[in-house]
């Protein structure tokens, strides 16, 4: 039984060949004297023809050879880990640890690649080594601080994929401990806010890593599981109501509005910047704020800038609702049967404060296919009362004709009731148009306006 150590310079996956061989001579002693039955003694020495065969060659074969007992030393292994959540929304920040296990002794010409998928860029300057990894969660198996030394590590991104390089091959410190073989590689990407990044897709994130294979000279890769992220956005809906109608529906009376933002059933994850606004149409005036209130948050403040209503901007958590009630009074302006519609709206980020990386609004409403498409509105519609009229014969001048029964001659008078709605009926004209066998008395006409 043979016993070797495995030299702390052997390089990783180096195959170290071995093999054992025999070799004997035909009698015993120098010339077979020691125990020749004949008691004789060759004439010639060992390996001559006259005397004993041995192993050295030709004739003398006596020689064994065992089969070739071979270790192939570990090799390189790489793990990526799921990244913690696995829920993103447009701008967020992507930490990706990728574990790297090196067997003790030279990792020839190490190339650790990220290959990022399309939609998130790397994050320039975050590629970095991690030697002790305490706040990183576990590799498998779990390791402490690397022992080995890392020369000169670099990280270059080119398109999607982002290299890490070292300057002399990473040699692992031959302690016989495997929990200390290993290092993390760290990278952030970002999820970009462009058109194919849309709640529920998913972006597959691969990890590699090269080196040198020292029994041929050949470039060896090592590919680490895949690992996922789900994009999530979050989508807003207004719900705007007359909680209070006018009655009648003309100038002079007051309609209240009733607006409640929250997320829609489809959002996944939270708002930030809430601002909604009402401009307040044509036919309304007087506009007020009745009151504001929130389950989730605390309610934000609401006020009217000349015609405009306006809340201060607010983040809105998964969950969370506003509720804002404003009235307004119909103006003397409006015209029977004008329809007053009143919209109102709301925008949002997917990140809070001025982060210049998230989706925003912009571009279109939601839905409508712009890429900054964070805009809902809600409208409330009501109409103004229209006009009508009625007529009646209010008498006639024969006393001894029964009820709408008239003679030849008789006056009939007749009335007409006009009722307007409160506000402007423009070019109002009152047309009586008498059948044949009438005759309108001239001056008869009279206006009551009492």
């Amino acid at each position: 039984t043979i016993t070797a150590t495995v030299a702390p310079c052997a390089f990783a996956a180096q195959t170290i060949p071995n093999s054992a061989n025999l070799t004997f001579v035909s009698l015993p002693g120098a010339t077979g004297t020691i125990s020749n039955p004949t008691g004789s003694s060759t004439p010639g020495a060992p390996g001559t023809p006259t005397g004993a065969r041995t192993g050295s060659g030709g004739v003398n074969d006596d020689v064994a050879s065992s089969n070739p007992a071979n270790v192939t030393l570990a090799a390189p292994a790489i793990d990526k880990l799921a990244p913690t959540p696995t829920q993103y929304t447009i701008g967020d920040v992507i930490t990706y640890s990728i574990c790297v296990d090196l067997p003790e002794g030279v990792t020839r010409n190490l190339i650790v690649t990220d290959t990022l998928p399309a939609y998130l860029a790397y994050v320039p300057g975050s590629g970095q080594v991690l030697t002790d990894t305490t706040s990183v969660q576990s590799c498998n198996p779990a390791y402490t601080a690397y022992s080995g030394t890392l020369t000169g590590a670099a990280v270059a991104s080119s398109g999607q994929n982002v290299a890490l390089t070292f300057t002399a091959d990473p040699v692992t410190v031959a302690d016989n401990n495997a929990n200390n073989n290993a290092f993390v590689y760290q990278l952030q990407a970002l999820v970009q806010n462009v058109i194919q990044n849309q709640d529920g897709a998913t972006r597959t994130n691969n990890a590699s890593l090269t080196y040198t294979n020292p029994n041929d000279g050949s470039t060896a890769t090592v590919t680490s599981p895949s690992r996922n992220i789900t994009i999530i956005e979050p989508t807003l809906a207004i719900n705007k109501s007359i909680s209070g109608a006018p009655s009648p529906a003309d100038a002079g009376g007051w309609v209240t509005y009733t607006v409640n933002i929250s997320h829609a059933v489809n959002s996944h994850s939270n708002a930030y910047n809430v601002d909604f606004s009402d401009t307040i149409p044509a036919g309304l005036t007087s506009a007020s704020v009745v009151g504001v209130s929130a389950s989730g948050i605390a309610a934000p403040s609401a006020q009217i800038t000349g015609t405009v209503l306006g809340t201060s901007a607010f983040d809105l958590p998964l969950g969370a609702s506003v509720t804002v009630t404003y009235q307004a009074q119909i103006d003397s302006a409006v015209t029977p049967n004008q329809t007053i519609t009143n919209t109102g709206g709301a925008v949002w980020t997917s990140q809070p404060g001025a982060n210049v990386n998230g989706r925003g609004s912009g571009d279109s409403l939601l839905g409508a296919g712009g890429l900054n498409d964070y805009a809902v509105q809600s409208s409330a519609p009501f109409s103004i009362s229209g006009a009508t009229i009625g007529k009646s014969i209010a008498a006639t001048s024969l006393a001894d004709t029964p009820g709408s029964n008239v003679t030849i001659g008789e006056i009939i008078t007749y009335s007409l009731a006009i009722t307007l709605p409160e506000g402007t009926t423009p070019s109002l004209v009152v047309t009586d148009t008498l059948p044949a066998g009438l005759t309108y008395i001239a001056g008869s006409a009279i206006t009551d306006a009492t």
